[in-house]
C-alpha cells in the first residue's frame, strides 16, 4: 500500500489550474498542472503517468513546493555557456545592426552581414551562424525588412486605393479592368 503524502496545510488554497493557465513558462507550467491533479486525490505515480515524466520528478515538484512555496516550483537559470555579445553591448549592437539596415541599398541584410559586421567591428567572431541568429533572435530581430530599391511608394498608396476602392468582383474576386 503506497504510504500516504504528507502536503503542506496551505497545498490546498491554491488554485494550481489557473496559475498554470496564465504561466508563460512550459516547465513551470508541468508543474502546476502536476500538482492540480495532486490537489484532486491523484497519486505520484499517476500524476507521473499522465504527464509522462518520471515519479522521481513528480516527488521533486511536491519537495520543492513545500520547502519553497509556488516560487519553488519556478524554472531556475540554467547554467551554460556564456554569450560571446555581453549584455551592455546589446543597445551598441541593435543599433549598428538597424543603421546597416537603413544603410543597405540593395536587398536586405543576411546573418552573413551581420556576422561579418560583429567580427570586423566589435571583434566577436561567431564560427557558424547559429550563434548570430541567436543573437539576433535575443535582440528582438527575429526578421530584419529592409526596402525592396525600386519600390515607388506612389504606386504602393495607388494599388492600396483600389483594392479598398472595391476593384474585385464581390461574388468570385476576380480583378476588374480599369478604365
Amino acid at each position: 500500500m503506497p504510504k500516504r503524502i504528507q502536503l503542506p496545510d496551505d497545498f490546498y488554497q491554491h488554485d494550481f489550474k489557473q496559475l498554470a493557465k496564465v504561466e508563460k513558462n512550459p516547465r513551470t507550467r508541468v508543474r502546476l498542472i502536476g500538482l492540480s491533479h495532486i490537489q484532486n486525490g491523484k497519486s505520484y505515480e499517476q500524476v507521473a503517468q499522465y504527464l509522462l515524466q518520471s515519479l522521481s520528478a513528480v516527488r521533486q515538484w511536491v519537495r520543492h513546493y513545500k520547502d519553497d512555496g509556488i516560487d519553488g516550483l519556478k524554472e531556475k537559470q540554467r547554467s551554460g555557456r556564456p554569450s560571446k555579445a555581453h549584455t551592455q553591448n546589446h543597445t551598441v549592437l541593435l543599433e549598428s545592426i538597424l543603421a546597416m539596415q537603413d544603410n543597405k541599398k540593395d536587398g536586405r541584410v543576411r546573418l552573413k552581414d551581420i556576422q561579418n559586421m560583429l567580427s570586423k567591428d566589435f571583434n566577436i567572431h561567431y564560427q557558424d551562424i547559429n550563434g548570430v541568429h541567436y543573437l539576433v533572435t535575443k535582440l528582438g530581430l527575429s526578421r530584419i525588412r529592409s526596402k525592396y530599391p525600386k519600390q515607388d511608394k506612389e504606386v504602393q498608396t495607388h494599388t492600396k486605393k483600389l483594392q479598398t476602392k472595391g476593384n474585385r468582383c464581390l461574388s468570385c474576386g476576380y480583378r476588374l479592368k480599369q478604365i
